[in-house]
């Protein structure tokens, strides 16, 4: 009588073989997953960032010697809520501004004021970016 004997060799290699394909599909399932919520917050920040319209319609450079201010007032007239966190004025970031941050609704407009010391005849140019990382700018003359 003949007994057959498992080759056990064989079978830890399928077995490892198998292993492996399993590994390799499970990461990249989870690779596959998390680039895809990536990319589908990365989109929905974009759509709504195109939908942010904002104008800046005035500014005003007032006061004198130490008390200079920079008044600017922006509209926002897109179809969603904006919040704009930020004030440049030729490329450098303003600190003083009050409010910090100015949150519009949709039609609405509102004051972004700062501490700046400005020089008359000057022109500057004015620089508002939202949270979401839209930016409008103009230039005007003190």
């Amino acid at each position: 009588m003949v007994k057959m004997r498992k080759n056990s060799k064989a079978q830890q290699e399928a077995i490892g073989a198998m292993l492996l394909i399993v590994i390799t599909v499970a990461a990249f399932a989870m690779v596959w997953n998390i680039t895809q919520n990536w990319v589908s917050q990365q989109r929905q920040t974009s759509l709504l960032r195109l939908k942010e319209r904002l104008v800046i319609e005035n500014v005003l450079f007032e006061g004198s010697g130490a008390s200079k201010k920079l008044a600017v007032f922006v509209l926002n007239t897109g179809e969603i809520g904006i919040t704009i966190f930020r004030l440049i004025v030729n490329g450098s970031i303003q600190t003083q501004v009050t409010p910090t941050k100015l949150t519009l609704g949709p039609k609405v407009g509102g004051w972004i004021n700062a501490t700046f010391p400005w020089s008359g005849n000057v022109v500057y140019e004015i620089t508002l970016e939202t949270e979401r990382g839209a930016r409008v700018f103009t230039f005007a003359k003190s």
